[in-house]
C-alpha cells in the first residue's frame, strides 16, 4: 500500500534528501528543513533551536544511518554528523567541517567499524572518542561490504577501492566513471 505525506500532514519539507525506517519500525525522512520521525500517524519535527544547544546544529539533513546498537546518525549539510538520543529526545553534535564539506553516507561493517564517506574523503569513527580518522583522500559516493567481508568504495572520479580487513591498505580499480551504486550478484561478482 502506497501512502502519500505531504507538509499537511506534517512533514516540514517537501524536499526530502534521505529515507530511513529505523529498527524500532519508525520512518524518519531527512530535509532541506529538519528531521522528521513518523510513527505511523503524526510527525515528530527536529530542527535547530538556537535556545537548545542539544537541537540539531543543521536543518538540511543529508544522511542518515542506525547503526546495530540501535543509535540513529545524522548527517548535514554543513558538516555536523548528529549522534540522536532517543531517551532524552537531544543530539551530540560532531563538525565534519574541518575534515569535509560534507558526509554523504554511512555504513557500519561487520566489525562494528562506522565508516563514514564525505566530499573530501574517507574516514573511519573511532568507537571511543567519536572523532574521525581519515584513511583515504578521494571523494567516496558509495561504500558496500561484500559476502567475503571486504570494502569496497565508490569514488566520484571513477576508481573503485578496496579494503581487505586488518589491512590499512586500499587496492584501487579504475573503472571510468563516478561509483553511485555497488551490487553483488548470486556468484559474488560485483
Amino acid at each position: 500500500r502506497f501512502e502519500r505525506l505531504s507538509i499537511e500532514d506534517g512533514l516540514s519539507s517537501v524536499s526530502v534528501m534521505e529515507i530511513l525506517q529505523d529498527s524500532r519500525g519508525f520512518m524518519w525522512f531527512g530535509t532541506e528543513d529538519g528531521l522528521n520521525k513518523y510513527d505511523g500517524d503524526t510527525f515528530t519535527v527536529y530542527r535547530n533551536d538556537p535556545e537548545n544547544p542539544h537541537s540539531l546544529r543543521d536543518n538540511y539533513i543529508l544522511s542518515m544511518y542506525e547503526d546495530r546498537s540501535g543509535v540513529l546518525w545524522i548527517a548535514t549539510m554543513n558538516g555536523w554528523l548528529e549522534k540522536f538520543d532517543r531517551r532524552n529526545d537531544s543530539f551530540t553534535h560532531h563538525s565534519f567541517t574541518p575534515y569535509a564539506p560534507f558526509v554523504s553516507q554511512m555504513y557500519e561493517d561487520r566489525s562494528g567499524i562506522l565508516w563514514i564517506a564525505t566530499g573530501s574523503g574517507l574516514y573511519q569513527l573511532d568507537p571511543v572518542t567519536e572523532q574521525p580518522i581519515a584513511v583515504a583522500d578521494q571523494e567516496v559516493l558509495s561504500i558496500y561490504e561484500d559476502r567475503a567481508g571486504k570494502l569496497w568504495f565508490g569514488t566520484r572520479s571513477g576508481v573503485l577501492l578496496r579494503h581487505d580487513r586488518g589491512s590499512a591498505e586500499f587496492h584501487p580499480f579504475e573503472v571510468g566513471y563516478g561509483v553511485r551504486s555497488i551490487h553483488e550478484d548470486e556468484t559474488g561478482a560485483l
